[in-house]
């Protein structure tokens, strides 16, 4: 029996950035204040600018304000981010960054330099050690259609992943891998299906497909990884992909 795995990732997953560090025990200020108000700010030129809902996937530099129910002394602000649902994946750390305290409110930015991943973020707020509390926010991209661009046949590196890049797979070759980039924002989550299908005159017969877990897309990175128990049978194989039951793209190939 045909195995067939799929993997999809994002170009650029740059908030995956440092393992995640220890949360401080919440102690420290005598009275630790409480978030009462959090406000979302566009960038101008590097300066926060206008207050929004949610922040714009091409707005590099995000900036934050949050309010507190009362003042506090001089001491180091932290804001903790997590990719909480992003087409990133989800529940991933990042890095922590430094904000400035003014009376009873804290400013913060956090930048990436390509666009953000779309989706649900979530900030832990920290004067010194102690916890002033936390909230969500969302980036959004409106959806496009996506786009199949550069695509990379592979060879079994051995380990379970790909090598050395071929323009044809032979008939020992019994893992190969197939990997196509996609440029486009779709942020349902949708349902992508990879099938194997072996040309046999006019006909095409599957032999294998696979159905990747809903997640969302983004300048994206589409792999799929088939194994043959035995030798593949010479000839020209299809790799289609479906997006939601249609038809998007084809890649050609060899078997020799």
């Amino acid at each position: 029996m045909l195995k067939h795995i799929l993997l999809l990732t994002v170009a650029g997953a740059a908030v995956a950035c440092s393992a995640p560090k220890e949360e401080p025990v919440s102690t420290g200020l005598s009275t630790p204040p409480k978030i009462t108000r959090v406000a979302l700010l566009t960038d101008e030129a590097g300066q926060p600018g206008t207050e929004v809902t949610a922040f714009d996937y091409h707005q590099k530099t995000l900036h934050f304000l949050v309010a507190l129910d009362h003042p506090v002394p001089k001491t180091k602000a932290r804001w903790v981010f997590t990719a909480k649902s992003t087409s990133a994946g989800d529940n991933r750390p990042m890095n922590s960054v430094e904000g400035s305290v003014e009376g009873q409110a804290i400013k913060g930015q956090i930048s990436l330099d390509t666009p953000w991943p779309v989706g649900t973020y979530h900030v832990d707020v920290w004067l010194g050690e102690s916890s002033v509390g936390n909230f969500d926010y969302e980036v959004v991209g409106k959806q496009t259609p996506i786009v199949f661009g550069h695509q990379t046949l592979s060879v079994e590196d051995g380990k379970g992943g790909p090598a050395r890049a071929v323009d044809h797979f032979s008939v020992k070759d019994h893992t190969i891998h197939i990997e196509v980039s996609t440029r486009g924002v779709d942020n349902t989550g949708p349902t992508v299906v990879w099938r194997l299908l072996r040309v046999t005159g006019e006909k095409e017969v599957e032999i294998g497909n696979v159905q990747q877990p809903q997640m969302k897309l983004q300048d994206s990175f589409l792999r799929a990884q088939f194994t043959s128990p035995g030798d593949w049978t010479a000839g020209t194989y299809h790799a289609v992909i479906e997006i939601n039951g249609n038809k998007a793209h084809t890649i050609g190939f060899l078997i020799r």
